[in-house]
This record gives structure tokens, sequence and C-alpha cells, in this order.
């Protein structure tokens, strides 16, 4: 078994190095133009599905538990609408992270919107239910989480979640991210469905995807 093969096989590192990988490139972004900050998010999403790829294919991919479940439906479409409300009066200001407008060619336009739609659609969903309900709810319970069972609660391990969840998103959206954790960690207690969780979550990011690009309210990206 090889080095690299034995470091994968470590929970732990499985759950937290797609995370670590999203996070790093996160932080570089915040060195790019107005343009570049595109392709460093292009770079990201690729980065991050590989990473997700590599620390759960084969028979890690069990670990990943659950179905689909049409009250996951509802409860993402739910998430996002208490979100684009609240965000509209709280939002400190106006001005875009991520403005597609910067670039002066249609094509250019809209690989930029693809690809941060699917990056928060499809991949964030995916990495942040793995690490903060998969892994961290149950890590908070025991170290050996897979012990545990999916959606086990304890106060501690509930609320620690939520709280940390909720710290990982700017300030003004703290309100709005405690609501998604509470919710979308009360559905995986309830249903143990971890699937459902990214149902949820990629309905409410999906959604916001396509509110943002309909009213080209940029700021919230």
């Amino acid at each position: 078994m090889s080095s690299l093969e034995r470091v994968v096989r470590n929970p732990l590192f499985r759950y937290a190095f797609p995370f670590a990988v999203f996070m790093i490139i996160t932080e570089g972004q915040r060195f790019a133009s107005d343009t570049t900050v595109f392709w460093v998010y292009g770079v990201k999403v690729v980065a991050t599905a590989a990473a997700l790829w590599f620390c759960f294919r084969g028979r890690w991919r069990q670990e990943i538990r659950g179905c689909f479940d049409w009250r996951a439906v509802a409860l993402g479409a739910g998430v996002l609408v208490a979100w684009i409300a609240a965000s509209e009066v709280l939002a400190p200001t106006h001005e875009a992270r991520f403005d597609p407008g910067v670039f002066s060619s249609l094509p250019a336009v809209l690989f930029a919107i693809l690809i941060r739609a699917v990056g928060a659609s499809l991949v964030v969903p995916v990495m942040e239910e793995l690490v903060w309900r998969s892994c961290l709810m149950r890590y908070l319970i025991k170290k050996d989480f897979l012990s545990a069972p999916l959606g086990s609660y304890t106060h501690f391990s509930f609320w620690g979640t939520v709280a940390i969840f909720t710290l990982v998103h700017q300030a003004w959206e703290w309100p709005m991210a405690a609501a998604a954790g509470i919710l979308y960690g009360g559905y995986l207690v309830k249903t143990k469905n971890l699937i459902g969780c990214m149902i949820a979550h990629t309905t409410t990011n999906l959604g916001l995807a396509i509110y943002v690009v309909a009213t080209q309210h940029w700021y919230f990206w």
C-alpha cells in the first residue's frame, strides 16, 4: 500500500481535504483581478471536484448515503426564499464580488456565469454536507466519527456544527446561514438522508444562481 493510499484511508483526511482545497484557493481569489477571479474560481471548482472524486471513489462512495427526497427540495426552496428576502435587507453593499459584466464578449460572460453556477450548485453542496453534516456533526460526538450513526444528535454536536457553519460565512449572512444550518442539520437528524441534505443545499444554491442571473443582483455571489 502506498503512503498516499494510507493517507486517504484516514476518514478525517477524506472529509477535510476537499474542503481545505476549496478554502485555500478561495483565499487566493482575494488577490485576483476582476476578470482573473472567474478563472481562479474555475480552477477551484475543478480542483475541489477532483478532490471529492479522489477521496470518495470506489469503496468509499458508500459513505455518501441516502436517496432523492421531494421534502429536501421543498426544504431547499424554503431556505432560498428566506435567504433572498433577508439578504436584500441585510446586505451592506450592492458591490458585486463576481460581476460577469467585466467581460466584453458574450461567450466569456456565459462561461463566467456557468462556472460560478456549477460550482455553487453542484460542487459546494456535496463538499459542505460531507464536511459539516456528515463529518463534524459526528466528530463532535466521537473522534471515530464513522462509528457514530449518520444524523446522530447531541446538543453540543448539533449546535456546535451550526455555529461553525455560520461563522464561515460573511458576518451579514450569519442570520441566514444559521437558519440554513439548523434546517439542513434538522433534516439529517430526522431522515438520516445525507443525499437529501445535498439535494436541499443544491436546491437553495441553484435557485439563488437563477435569481442572481435573472435580476443581475451579482452581489449575492
